[in-house]
């Protein structure tokens, strides 16, 4: 079974520490919502760690170790009889999630869906051709320099486009408005890179989804009531 919808979990909050002179920024209690449910990670001092997913599923817990080596944190968890791996880094007082490798071997890299500048259609701007993958399907995006965009396949982009609409260049970068032919649409938010673009957020009839490279986890400053569930 795929463990990233209890690891993403580390995109909460660190609501108090243990005290430990070898460990002493990491260790404590981390909440975030994850697909919905507000789930909740214990790391001790002693180097475990116990996963409750869900607070619908109380009696549902994951145990397993972590440890640190430099600026990067490795979660190890038993998922259902197996072990899938967390890899963090360390940004200041904060964690950024970057890789899962799932207990088949999978790995899955947490990053925004980026697109690569392959033609530009103008002297300057966005105006060009990019290809990407995004939600399992490769795709060319062409924005062209009147306004217009038009998405096709990448492996044959002879064959149709798959959406038509528009794009402009917005605060925080490009918005693209997209629509099929039998009016679906969607609003596509993204942000200019030094090799193309990167989607930050879509807007679709199915629900607002959002992207990023990493899933930061801030620690909040600590309270004065010291957290004693060890469960």
């Amino acid at each position: 079974m795929r463990i990233i919808f209890t690891l993403a979990l580390v995109t909460g909050l660190l609501n108090s520490v243990w005290a430990d002179n070898k460990k002493p920024a990491l260790a404590g209690v981390y909440v975030g919502v994850v697909e919905g449910d507000k789930a909740r990670a214990i790391l001790k001092a002693d180097g475990t760690m116990i996963v409750h997913p869900s607070p619908d599923e109380p009696n549902r817990v994951m145990r397993g170790t972590w440890k640190v080596e430099g600026k990067i944190v490795t979660a190890k968890l038993a998922v259902d009889g197996e072990q899938g791996t967390a890899v963090f880094q360390r940004d200041g007082a904060d964690l950024i999630l970057r890789k899962i490798i799932n207990p088949d071997g999978e790995v899955d890299e947490l990053t925004a869906p980026h697109f690569a500048k392959k033609k530009a259609l103008a002297d300057k701007g966005p105006a060009g051709i990019y290809t990407g993958e995004f939600d399992g399907e490769g795709m060319q995006v062409e924005l062209q320099p009147n306004g217009h965009t038009s998405v096709r396949s990448a492996e044959d982009p002879n064959e149709g486009e798959i959406f038509t609409g528009t794009w402009k260049v917005a605060d925080t970068g490009v918005l693209i408005s997209v629509e099929t032919e039998c009016g679906d649409g969607a609003k596509v938010f993204a942000q200019i890179t030094d090799r193309g673009f990167k989607i930050l957020k879509v807007d679709s009839p199915d629900g607002v989804e959002t992207y990023e490279d990493g899933a930061r986890l801030k620690r909040q400053k600590r309270g004065k009531k010291k957290q004693t569930d060890t469960q």
